[in-house]
């Protein structure tokens, strides 16, 4: 999710938090129940296509590079300048906030947004009922917040609040896996810009996202000295896998987890016994720490379609986790994360992460055939995104007929057998065909499908099918 959007209710809702319906089942018998838990492995997907080499031997140039160091720059660079519809921005640079008077005009128009969809019902307490202690709590914190400018490092994960309440709200009282105030997560070593403090939460800036956060998740202020040492360092770490445990010294207690894509300054003093001394944040300012070498690498992966995909594949069956509750990942914190271990850049929410990338291919209200072509021919240039709204996905490959991806959803309609329809929850990582869904009232992802993103070298070559497609460069 990303940072107070145009219309934070709704985009925040559904861009990022891939809720995502579809199916190719056998309707259920009656009675139609209205959720059931996916099956173990997901229709017309077999055992081999859950390996990133499977779809490595499937594809040609699997080992080319796509983007450089500088075309990485100039991707990132392109990128800081992206802004939702309303002009705030959503680039990947937490220095890029507006002004004072821009950010209080914002969070004041959300609360009246909050105050609307309250009344309106289309916000609900877990209870069913109108949460107007809740509003009233916002509207207290709000009230009383005081303006500062300060970067400090996340000590632990924290909830990162559409608005200063950790108290839940859902749009349908059944729905508790999707609180509708969760805007995204804030991650242990993660930087902030502090612009507003109330009482009992502080609003923040990161680099992808904003929101209100606990502020004893933070560190003190840094001077920008360190700031500098700590964001701009010269020799790092990132971290590759799904997780890595971040250890005070050898053999001693757990600090933090360090997620894919998270970057780390090195140490002075070099790796030893498997492992790797890194800059952390203290309670005190900056420190140092340990994690396992094989937890990462000291430059970025290479941006290869079958580097991507391995990275990807690491977070096969991690749970599903809306706006990124508890440290885990939804559909675009997944993305986000993988191509972070790669040196790329991509916002928070799927809606934002389809405007990235070196070039697009709009392919709304075209028909099935000309999607497909227009996918193959695109796979051709790039690794591909594929976005309709509410949902993103790494495309993988064609496979007997059929397209796949790997993506991170939490569930599909099925229809039942006497009418009605059933919500199976995949609540995971996985590979789908595109094919899933037809037949429900949500449709196929190729029949939703919107955008194609292409991440790789920006050419002039055009699909096929360009008289019903229109491609954009960024």
């Amino acid at each position: 999710m990303s940072s107070f959007p145009a219309s934070l209710l709704l985009v925040l809702a559904l861009a990022a938090g891939c809720k995502t319906g579809s199916t190719s089942h056998p309707p259920f018998p009656r009675p139609c129940p209205k959720e059931a838990p996916g099956p173990a492995q997901l229709p017309d997907v077999r055992d081999e296509q859950l390996h990133a080499a499977y779809w490595i031997a499937l594809t040609p140039h699997a080992q080319a590079l796509l983007l450089d160091g500088q075309g990485l720059a100039e991707h990132n660079k392109r990128l800081q300048a992206l802004k939702n519809d309303d002009g705030w921005p959503v680039g990947r640079d937490a220095t890029a906030t507006p002004n004072g008077v821009a950010l209080d005009q914002r969070i004041h128009g959300d609360l009246v947004k909050l105050r609307e969809a309250i009344k309106l019902g289309k916000r609900l307490a877990p209870d069913g009922s109108k949460p107007r202690d809740l509003l009233r709590q916002v509207e207290n914190a709000v009230a009383t917040i005081a303006p500062v400018d300060e970067w400090r490092v996340a000590l632990r994960g924290s909830s990162l609040r559409c608005y200063p309440s950790n108290a839940p709200l859902y749009d349908e009282p059944w729905a508790d896996a999707f609180d509708m105030l969760q805007c995204s997560y804030l991650r242990f070593g993660e930087v902030v810009r502090v612009l507003r403090k109330s009482s009992s939460f502080w609003y923040v800036r990161t680099s992808y996202s904003g929101g209100w956060v606990d502020p004893h998740a933070l560190g003190p202020p840094l001077p920008a000295e360190q700031l500098s040492a700590y964001t701009e360092a010269t020799r790092f770490f990132v971290i590759t896998r799904a997780d890595a445990a971040v250890i005070s010294k050898p053999d001693g207690p757990l600090i933090g987890i360090a997620k894919l894509g998270l970057t780390l300054p090195l140490a002075d003093q070099p790796a030893a016994n498997g492992l790797t001394r890194v800059v952390i944040p203290t309670t005190d300012g900056l420190g140092s720490a340990w994690v396992a070498s094989s937890a990462g690498t000291d430059k970025f992966l290479p941006l290869t379609r079958a580097s991507v995909w391995k990275t990807a594949f690491r977070l096969l069956h991690q749970p599903y986790s809306w706006g990124g509750i508890g440290g885990g990942r939804d559909c675009s914190r997944m993305l986000m994360d993988v191509f972070d271990a790669h040196g790329l850049h991509l916002p928070r929410n799927s809606w934002q992460q389809s405007q990235a990338g070196v070039s697009s291919v709009d392919v709304e209200n075209q028909t099935d055939r000309l999607k497909g072509q227009a996918i193959s021919a695109a796979a051709e240039r790039g690794i591909l995104l594929l976005y309709f709204p509410g949902h993103i996905m790494l495309y993988l490959g064609q496979d007997r007929g059929k397209h796949y991806a790997l993506h991170q959803f939490s569930g599909y309609l099925v229809p039942c057998k006497d009418g009605g329809e059933t919500m199976v929850r995949a609540n995971r990582v996985t590979v789908t065909t595109l094919e899933l869904g037809r037949g429900s009232s949500r449709r196929s992802f190729i029949e939703r499908l919107t955008r194609i993103v292409i991440i790789g070298a920006n050419t002039s070559k055009t699909s096929p099918t360009s008289t019903a497609t229109n491609t954009q460069s960024y």
